[in-house]
């Protein structure tokens, strides 16, 4: 279970000031219940020892990183926990039973922190402690049993802690993870829409006046069929070439099919749009008069090869780049 405790946890709550002040302000009760009821004022003074170490296991335990705590660290905690559990039943333990079960807390604790081996073995040596002292000493199998008890619960507390953690982080991740996914579907669907809006104005740009013009009733003439053939040929180009949209080849394009050319024009359709220099190059190499010309885009390993046909005439071009260096083999 140690690596539930995760970075943005707080070390299963106990690295924040919340906890710190809360186990400190336990001790202090703890504290001042034993100088109320005068246990401090009549007992031997190795048990003020008792509580300081019992005050530096809280310190100990609630280190502000946000990780489970070093190897020493931790440690260090069970080392004060076995040594107040000495001073108490050096005591004959009565009214420093609160400060047994407060150490015993403390070890368990370290299993919600993610040390849990530390945590097991500071409560085994604190369960053992008591258990050797009874016997020992022939105390009562309720004395001992009663200080077992507590030890044995808060060593149930913390891995019933660290399952609970795990199912709260669980819950919090897969709401995070849902959430995100359908963030991502919400955006991509507006993104859709936004393309796909942008996608027919241009289309309504490019054929709006001609389509104005039949419904108005205007002679069909030998002008009108070439522009109705340029946009249509246009709107052909925008579904079966998506590579070849750059304005500069689009130009071309309608200027050769304005002088009757047979103009096909062909690429992959999940191709991205040719760079600038690649379409200037192919636009440049067009033929005023010819009666024939195919365009084509292919993909080849890491490149682009585009090939121009023209009647008679074939002109190859290669890219490799986002932005291409073009080379043409005529």
């Amino acid at each position: 279970m140690e690596d539930v405790t995760s970075s943005g946890s707080g070390a299963a709550g106990l690295a924040t000031r919340a906890a710190r002040w809360t186990i400190a302000l336990a001790w202090a009760m703890g504290l001042c219940s034993g100088l109320l009821s005068g246990f401090l004022s009549t007992g031997t003074p190795v048990v003020w020892l008792g509580y300081a170490l019992a005050l530096l296991g809280t310190f100990l335990l609630t280190d502000p990183r946000d990780a489970p705590l070093t190897l020493w660290r931790a440690l260090a905690v069970v080392a004060c926990s076995v040594a107040i559990a000495v001073i108490v039943l050096a005591q004959r333990p009565t009214g420093a039973v609160y400060l047994f079960d407060f150490a015993s807390f403390l070890v368990a604790l370290l299993i919600a922190r993610g040390n849990a081996r530390q945590g097991v073995l500071g409560g085994a040596l604190m369960v053992l402690a008591a258990v050797a002292w009874g016997w020992a000493t022939g105390a009562q199998p309720t004395a001992v049993a009663a200080l077992v008890s507590l030890a044995v619960m808060a060593q149930v507390l913390g891995p019933l802690w660290r399952l609970v953690l795990r199912w709260i982080v669980g819950r919090a991740r897969g709401h995070r993870s849902a959430s995100a996914a359908a963030e991502r579907i919400t955006q991509a669907a507006l993104q859709a829409d936004r393309l796909r809006v942008i996608e027919l104005n241009q289309v309504r740009a490019m054929a709006e006046p001609v389509l104005r013009e039949i419904a108005a009733g205007v002679p069909l003439t030998g002008e009108l069929r070439r522009r109705i053939a340029i946009v249509e040929g246009a709107l052909r180009d925008r579904l079966r070439a998506p590579a070849f949209q750059q304005p500069v080849l689009i130009d071309a394009v309608a200027s050769l099919r304005a002088d009757d050319t047979d103009v096909t024009v062909v690429s992959p359709h999940d191709m991205d749009v040719i760079g600038v220099d690649l379409a200037d190059a192919i636009a440049a190499t067009f033929t005023a008069g010819a009666r024939r010309v195919v365009l084509r885009a292919t993909v080849r390993g890491d490149r682009v090869h585009v090939t121009l046909r023209q009647d008679d005439r074939s002109d190859d071009f290669y890219t490799g780049s986002p932005i291409p260096t073009d080379v043409r083999t005529p």
